[in-house]
């Protein structure tokens, strides 16, 4: 049976991003609470609860094209071989972006809308 190892640089970005990712959470979600922005229909407790598997799974997206990106740096010898990989860890990077980046994008939607709420009234 062979086990699944994260390369060094793939652990240091899982901690990274996971990190990164939770200071968003406390921020984000403080300023939410401090501002009372609740103009979408979710709350705060149900935004947080869905960016717990976006966060977490943003940060092993990010770790896993991290450790492919290192696994297959060798040149291939068919250049659309290493097309495709370029453009599925490009994918994967972008994908665990969107994931850590959830808290900030929900406090963005929710300041705008609030913004437009004020500017209708």
């Amino acid at each position: 049976m062979r086990r699944f190892f994260l390369n060094s640089a793939a652990k240091r970005d899982f901690f990274v991003c996971l990190g990164i990712w939770l200071v968003l959470e406390v921020i984000c979600f403080a300023v939410v609470a401090a501002l009372r922005l609740e103009t979408v229909n979710f709350t705060p407790q149900m935004l947080f609860l869905i960016s717990l598997p976006l966060g977490v799974g943003g940060a092993c997206l990010l770790a896993s094209a991290t450790q492919l990106a290192q696994s297959y740096s060798i040149k291939f010898d068919n250049p659309s071989k290493s097309k495709w990989l370029t453009l599925g860890v490009r994918f994967l990077s972008w994908a665990g972006l969107l994931g850590i980046a959830f808290p900030l994008l929900v406090l963005s939607f929710q300041i705008v809308f609030e913004v437009l709420i004020k500017l209708r009234e």
